[in-house]
């Protein structure tokens, strides 16, 4: 039982780090000046990029 537990933990935690490199890619301007423009979306995308890392 525990394993399985352990194993659906991973499985989660392996689709949230999917998703947040997905979110970011969609939201990843194509220039650096761009990215800095962003703002708060900015802080997004580092906080996401974090999160997966």
């Amino acid at each position: 039982m525990r394993k399985t537990l352990r194993s659906a933990a991973i499985r989660t935690t392996l689709q949230e780090m999917t998703e947040s490199i997905g979110m970011v890619q969609e939201h990843l301007p194509d220039s650096a000046e761009a990215f800095t423009r962003l703002g708060i979306v900015r802080d997004g995308i580092y906080k996401r990029m974090e999160y997966a890392v």
